[in-house]
């Protein structure tokens, strides 16, 4: 599926299932050079250690997070922002989830 983010068009894996979109870290600087990972734990309620697992239970080790504008057709006028986690897992594809 095409999701146009940060006004770039973006092939991606859409996944229903997931909950969490992810990019890898040389899909990030391809097309969104310049972006800043933040860390992955701002993510989550303060105190507590999370550790994000792939649907198969293997854990991915990931750098951060980014936030991304995200829309997914040109016809949608208005974009929302996207957490989005940063690995250096090798994807095919991000995945929009």
């Amino acid at each position: 599926m095409t999701v146009i983010m940060n006004k770039i068009k973006v092939e991606t894996l859409f996944d229903t299932w997931a909950q969490a979109s992810i990019i890898s870290t040389h899909q990030l600087e391809e097309y969104f050079p310049g972006i800043q990972i933040q860390d992955v734990q701002d993510l989550f309620t303060e105190g507590k250690d999370h550790e994000p697992i792939m649907a198969n239970g293997s854990k991915v080790p990931y750098k951060g997070w980014v936030k991304i504008d995200s829309q997914l057709s040109k016809a949608d006028e208005d974009s929302i922002e996207v957490p989005i986690l940063v690995t250096d897992y090798k994807l095919g594809q991000p995945i929009i989830g």
